[in-house]
């Protein structure tokens, strides 16, 4: 009878444990849920509640939080991109320059022949004004054959077309290549399924003047 009281005491001691020990793996969980993905060689990122996403490079002798969206991330398959990106649009991480991105962007879009409506230079712009910001600049192009299909289908598209892409520097001195998806435009618009090629070369431009 001993025996069996005794036995009784120590599954009791081992439920309570379980039990407690559960607890707190969960109470972990909830309070930062923190999940490592390999980005590119030296970099992880982390999703923390509820502070968001954030990127984090390693570094020798220990670890060094940076802000989201640190160069060497691949922001096109990236769920980092969809986090940090506004809805509708994607960003891409350039790993040189605004500069370097410009050039390619201009290349890009010379060697499929299209043509360039608009260059803006936010920042010359601004220091004409006597302001000051970070490299920003936005080039319009397309291809009337392509674009008058989609404006005759849905004549409100005229809002965002010619397509437009964006290279800018952040505030952490990052550059970014964005622009709003294919797929945003046509839910947008109304633009029917059959149309949308003429407008899904974009992601591809992007990617050249990312240089991803």
């Amino acid at each position: 009878m001993h025996f069996h009281f005794r036995s009784r005491l120590l599954l009791m001691a081992y439920l309570i444990y379980a039990a407690a020990h559960a607890s707190a793996a969960v109470a972990q969980r909830n309070s930062s849920l923190t999940l490592g993905l390999t980005l590119a060689p030296g970099a992880v990122w982390f999703v923390e509640r509820p502070a968001g996403v954030t990127v984090a490079l390693l570094h020798q002798g220990g670890q060094a939080r940076e802000p989201l969206g640190t160069k060497g991330t691949d922001a096109m398959t990236s769920p980092i991109a969809a986090a940090m990106a506004p809805a509708g649009m994607t960003l891409l991480p350039v790993h040189d320059s605004v500069d370097a991105a410009w050039a390619r962007l201009e290349a890009a879009v010379a060697a499929r022949q299209l043509r360039v409506f608009a260059r803006i230079d936010f920042a010359a712009d601004a220091a004409a004004a006597g302001l000051a910001m970070p490299p920003a600049r936005l080039l319009l192009f397309g291809q009337p054959r392509a674009g008058t299909p989609l404006l005759v289908a849905a004549p409100s598209l005229a809002l965002d077309l010619p397509l437009k892409i964006v290279i800018y520097e952040d505030s952490g001195e990052r550059a970014w290549v964005g622009f709003n998806t294919p797929e945003y435009l046509a839910q947008r618009h109304g633009l029917p399924p059959d149309l949308l090629p003429n407008i899904a070369g974009v992601r591809a431009i992007a990617a050249a003047a990312a240089g991803s």
